[in-house]
């Protein structure tokens, strides 16, 4: 009886320490598949994508010079399992080719949500933002279903 009670309070404590971190908007509750930018930020980054990423990855995000291709399957191969966090520094730090760290963290963050949405992630109803790195770091890109 006893043991039963005990057992009865341990998962009463796990579930609402769970609905604790869901309804606080825990980071570690956020998924990719949440939506984590919109339709506006994916244009944004459309926008500096043609800008400043085409002439190297292609219009199409498949490159015919050497780059990286941004798509399916190669697009898994660079992405899949990594933060978005990883992502942004890998980019900022490295891209454009030979001006690296040319655009503002925000501007990063708009490409890569261009990046996946054109991979058919899905949009939501917030934006990556530049000034939430925890978030960012807790944002895997997992594989599509």
């Amino acid at each position: 009886m006893l043991r039963s009670l005990v057992l009865i309070l341990v998962g009463a404590v796990a579930l609402s320490a769970a609905d604790d971190r869901k309804e606080s908007g825990d980071a570690s509750s956020v998924s990719i598949f949440d939506g984590v930018f919109t339709e506006a930020q994916a244009e944004r980054g459309k926008t500096a994508y043609e800008a400043q990423c085409a002439t190297c990855h292609g219009l199409d995000l498949t490159s015919d010079s050497g780059a990286p291709n941004l798509v399916m399957p190669a697009f898994r191969f660079g992405w899949h399992r990594r933060t978005i966090a990883q992502k942004l520094e890998k980019i900022r730090t490295t891209m454009p080719q030979g001006f690296p760290e040319s655009m503002s963290d925000q501007e990063y963050l708009d490409v890569i949500a261009y990046i996946l949405h054109f991979n058919k992630y899905p949009a939501g109803d917030r934006e990556l933002d530049a000034d939430q790195k925890e978030l960012l770091e807790r944002i895997v890109i997992e594989p599509l279903p």
